[in-house]
């Protein structure tokens, strides 16, 4: 991508000059996974796992009054107004007629009835024109930036798979990683990429297909709409913190089902960042202990039991592992945070099932699932992970 080029995609946020940092790939030599689970293992370990590890009392970050909130604003609010969710904001429109919208969630607190603590680390940030939001010409594709979905039907639309693994005309993979990480550092906050989808002008036709011959809806794209989903990680200590809600014990009550992850969404195209979302943003207190990491290797032995009796399931493979940084509230009342080591597996598997109608109700056919479940296992222990509480 050109140096302008950057410069377009960082220009909504702030001014950064074009620095590589690292991509999507680890430097490190992957290494395959012993045989100590009697799953199929579909990777290799290609991480620098340290041997002992931090365990960190953190806290949401504050986003109020923040270089994160100037910066995205570009200047001060036009127009600030608070709802039971958030504060927003408005800047001024530019020259072009663009403004900024920028949504700081803290429950309730600047509206006056509060429901939690107004420290969250999570925003919402898009571009408007008068009172569109420049995705809104997207609303029909649903531009994916997370991680894949966890149920898939044979045969259902997802507009992600849509997705090729190259780059787009405007600007590469790597150059628009780069100048998001790079716009997080000056915030003091960390990033790596986890995903990343290259909508193409081939999938945002197939996707507008889809739409027509399911809703009736005319869409049409041409090469400028071209857009990048994206999502990257918070890292603390170089550990990468959990960003998807992990599978949680049979039977577990509704109060400790919670889960906290930590992620930043954005989307791109060759005019800049169209829409960013962070997702609970932390910032790391005292360090109360210090534990010994299990392999993964080894951690990868739990998931035996906990798949050990899967009738009518197929094709059962582990697709992913790392170490991460896993949120943990230290009882049920969810007011202290600690961040613990974790293994995070990606477990696909297949699965048939009884269709059921709109109503939920049994049709007599079947039909073929795709799964995918993130299960925790302790780093520490290389037990599984049941839930996100402790000592309840």
């Amino acid at each position: 991508m050109k140096q302008h080029g950057i410069k377009r995609i960082a220009a909504l946020v702030a001014a950064v000059s074009c620095l590589l940092l690292p991509g999507c790939g680890d430097a490190n030599q992957p290494i395959k996974p012993e045989r100590q689970t009697q799953l199929d293992v579909d990777f290799t370990f290609s991480q620098d796992v340290p041997q002992m590890v931090a365990v960190y009392v953190a806290e949401r970050m504050r986003l109020q009054d923040s270089q994160l909130y100037k910066d995205l604003l570009g200047g001060p609010a036009a127009e600030t107004n608070a709802d039971a969710m958030g504060i927003i904001s408005y800047s001024e429109p530019d020259e072009a007629g663009h403004r900024v919208y920028l949504n700081l969630y803290d429950q309730g607190n600047a509206f006056g009835n509060p429901f939690g603590g107004e420290e969250t680390g999570t925003f919402t940030y898009e571009i408007m024109k008068q009172d569109d939001f420049l995705t809104d010409a997207y609303g029909g594709v649903s531009i994916w930036c997370d991680r894949a979905y966890e149920r898939i039907e044979e045969g259902e639309f997802v507009s992600y798979a849509l997705c090729p693994d190259e780059d787009l005309s405007f600007a590469t993979r790597q150059e628009v990683q780069d100048a998001i990480i790079e716009q997080f550092a000056q915030w003091e906050i960390t990033l790596a990429p986890a995903t990343c989808y290259s909508y193409t002008l081939d999938a945002l036709e197939a996707a507008a297909e889809d739409r027509k011959e399911t809703f009736g809806e005319e869409l049409t794209f041409t090469k400028d709409d071209e857009i990048y989903g994206l999502s990257f990680r918070q890292l603390i200590d170089g550990i990468p913190v959990v960003d998807v809600s992990w599978k949680k014990i049979d039977g577990l009550s509704q109060e400790l089902q919670g889960q906290l992850q930590t992620l930043l969404e954005a989307k791109v195209t060759q005019k800049g960042i169209l829409y960013m979302k962070g997702v609970s943003f932390l910032t790391i207190g005292e360090k109360t202990d210090e534990v010994q990491i299990v392999s993964g290797e080894t951690a990868l032995s739990a998931l035996d039991a906990e798949y050990a009796d899967q009738a009518g399931t197929n094709d059962l493979r582990v697709a992913d592992g790392q170490l991460m940084y896993g949120v943990f509230y230290e009882d049920e009342h969810e007011e202290k945070l600690l961040l613990k080591p974790i293994w995070l597996f990606t477990v696909q598997y297949d699965k048939t099932e009884e269709a059921k109608d709109g109503h939920s109700n049994k049709t007599g056919q079947t039909i073929l699932v795709h799964y995918t479940d993130y299960v925790a296992v302790d780093g520490e222990t290389g037990e599984v992970c049941t839930c996100a509480f402790l000592n309840v």
